[in-house]
């Protein structure tokens, strides 16, 4: 079995006045991600907000989040919380 170099995100957030303004930085990083093809395969598409989906496909692409099963169909829940364990 061969294993993959692991990968290593950062994120940079910008200090503004002695505050964290993480929202912007978080922002900023997903207008970088690249990423195509398309999130059809799950039924609730269509509720990812325009700004996230080039996100949630890198993530779902790569392993980060996978949605979860109902009635034979897959869903991101993109409107729905997450628990602790699905976060992990």
């Amino acid at each position: 079995m061969t294993y993959a170099e692991p990968q290593h995100y950062h994120v940079k957030v910008r200090v503004y006045n002695e505050s964290i303004d993480f929202g912007k930085g978080v922002a900023e990083l997903l207008q970088r991600i690249e990423a195509t093809g398309s999130l059809s395969g799950f039924a609730d598409a269509g509720q990812v907000h325009s700004w996230a989906e080039k996100a949630m496909l890198w993530a779902n692409q790569n392993g980060i989040i996978s949605g979860s099963e109902s009635n034979g169909k897959r869903y991101l829940k993109p409107q729905g919380n997450a628990t602790r364990a699905e976060a992990a």
